[in-house]
């Protein structure tokens, strides 16, 4: 069950979670809300062809183009679960609620604010409502995070993130302790003159074990990424291609030890949403997005 919503929660909300390019972005924010036109309804299909694809999810959309009820479905097109959405005065996100397909409550996070609609709490809740964890915001006094804490039920803390800013409000070490203070992961960000992130440098306990650098194109999309050793020897490469309108419509990832190469490509709508997706597997996703008029 916490395996499932974590699923739909790294799915929905895919670009809070890769905040650390936008040091200002402390309030959970839906891929969907990147999505193009108003959009009111969303419907996937996956499969193996395009001649055999199952209907895997919808999702619907208020009148302010926010997601309010996301439904996955199984083997059969059979309803699996169900999540839905509320929002606060200030439109943020307050609950996110999944239930069974008979409507059965399986799970809950909830999300409060301070006066500033900055997000000072994130809890996770079970079936029987009981607190499974909390994560605690902390920010510094020109708004920018600065520490995240994750707590377990009864208090005690499991993990502790703490963010460092350049003289440009840019992020530029992202520290991450265990309970006892002992270092889990470290990763300090250089950037371009754009702003870009250029360059991540990852620790663990052990010292550097990777270091990432990332190219852009003129219009600043990320265009190459190359994954490398302590010593500099590339081990990945991953490269992206965009169409004329700036749509990303090919990634390439290749493993230079065995050159072993896999490839996502998409296809795009008129209003720039893409509606086919094939993945390194083979596996083909497609979508039906319909509009407000």
């Amino acid at each position: 069950m916490n395996h499932v919503k974590k699923i739909i929660l790294f799915l929905l909300f895919l670009p809070w979670l890769l905040w650390a390019q936008d040091s200002t972005t402390d309030v959970p924010e839906p891929w969907t809300q990147h999505l193009c036109g108003n959009v009111v309804s969303l419907s996937e299909y996956t499969g193996q062809a395009l001649s055999s694809l199952a209907l895997k999810r919808t999702i619907l959309f208020d009148e302010h183009n926010r997601p309010q009820t996301e439904k996955g479905y199984g083997d059969g097109g059979a309803l699996k679960n169900k999540t839905s959405f509320a929002y606060n005065d200030a439109g943020l996100i307050a609950e996110i609620v999944g239930s069974g397909a008979d409507g059965d409550f399986r799970w809950k996070y909830a999300y409060q604010y301070d006066e500033k609609n900055r997000l000072l709490r994130e809890s996770s809740f079970d079936a029987q409502m009981q607190l499974e964890w909390y994560d605690i915001y902390r920010y510094n006094e020109e708004g920018i995070l600065i520490e995240k804490v994750n707590y377990q039920a009864d208090g005690s803390v499991n993990l502790q993130n703490s963010y460092q800013y350049d003289d440009q409000g840019r992020i530029s070490l992202w520290l991450t302790l265990y309970s006892d203070g002992k270092l889990l992961k470290r990763v300090a960000f250089s950037y371009n003159q754009a702003g870009k992130v250029t360059k991540e440098e990852r620790y663990n306990a052990n010292g550097l074990y990777e270091q990432v650098q990332y190219s852009y194109n003129e219009a600043g999309q990320q265009t190459r990424a190359t994954v490398s050793d302590p010593e500099g020897t590339i081990k990945e490469t991953s490269t992206r291609l965009y169409d004329e309108r700036g749509n990303l419509y090919r990634e390439t990832v290749q493993n230079v030890e065995t050159k072993e190469e896999s490839s996502t490509s998409y296809i795009y709508d008129p209003q720039g949403n893409w509606v086919r997706k094939r993945e390194a597997s083979g596996n083909y996703i497609l979508r039906e997005l319909n509009y407000a008029r």
